[in-house]
């Protein structure tokens, strides 16, 4: 965990492509990943709501698109037990 946290604590990144993002964080389906993003996204960040209910899986989708070529700053990192995984949890920001 610490050579985790040491290498990605404060760094800032930029998602070239468009970034795919739930809105609600409650029973949401995650990937077989290890690694969960958790951004605070202000409100003039660029990007839309897609609202995909109606569709066969997807009825509690809220999903926020994000615009191309954003930048965030990774805040903190931890670990989180789900499903009898440990994974790391990293809390990140939306920057200008």
């Amino acid at each position: 965990m610490k050579d985790f946290e040491g290498k990605w604590l404060n760094q800032v990144k930029k998602e070239k492509a468009y970034l795919s993002t739930s809105v609600y964080s409650g029973n949401v389906q995650l990937p077989a990943c290890n690694i969960i993003l958790r951004l605070n996204v202000p409100k003039e960040t660029a990007g839309g709501y897609v609202s995909v209910n109606g569709f066969d899986g997807f009825s509690s989708e809220r999903e926020l698109l994000l615009d191309k070529d954003q930048k965030y700053r990774i805040d903190r990192v931890s670990t989180i037990n789900l499903k009898n995984k440990t994974r790391y949890l990293v809390d990140a920001s939306i920057i200008k």
